[in-house]
């Protein structure tokens, strides 16, 4: 609730660190049995889909820093050095803990719900939420090499036909990560 509060979008800018500290607090959670168990556990993926998911979407200020200057666009949406700084790399870093399937105690199936959940995002016509889907497939990558029926498999068709055809450019110079 506490995350779901601070990050809508009328209330991100008003309540920024609240929700970065929310999403600290989630992550946090995620490493711990009891309050991963308790806490997070029964809502994970509604909270990556519902509650986290909308930090990683392109929003209006970062249309405005990619218009003006495409290279601080691509370092600051590249850069993991500065993974507490923003709230688009603290939402993806508690993404990841929440999908870990490394600890016993973790729900191994959140992932692959989050995996539909951006399977089916990528069908929608394209929009800010397109940025969110292809970020949150870049943020489980790590995660995705582990599961080789996802990894040798269905990813491939993912990548070619939904992903490729929304990142060709025709600009040489631009390189996707």
């Amino acid at each position: 609730e506490w995350v779901k509060v601070c990050g809508n979008a009328e209330n991100i800018y008003i309540h920024k660190k609240s929700a970065m500290s929310a999403m600290r607090f989630l992550k946090c959670c995620a490493y711990m049995p009891t309050a991963y168990e308790s806490i997070v556990s029964a809502t994970a993926g509604e909270v990556i889909t519902e509650v986290l998911f909308p930090f990683l979407c392109l929003r209006e200020d970062d249309e405005a820093m990619f218009a003006s200057d495409i290279d601080d666009f691509s370092r600051y949406i590249l850069d993991e050095t500065i993974s507490e700084l923003n709230e688009r790399q603290v939402a993806s870093n508690t993404i990841n803990a929440l999908c870990s399937f490394d600890k016993k105690f973790h729900d191994g199936s959140i992932i692959y719900s989050v995996l539909g959940f951006i399977n089916n995002g990528l069908e929608e016509d394209e929009s800010p939420r397109t940025f969110g889907f292809i970020h949150l497939l870049g943020v489980l990558r790590k995660k995705i090499k582990k599961l080789p029926e996802i990894w040798n498999g269905q990813l491939e068709d993912v990548l070619v036909d939904k992903v490729v055809p929304r990142t060709r450019s025709d600009n040489p110079a631009i390189r996707y990560r």
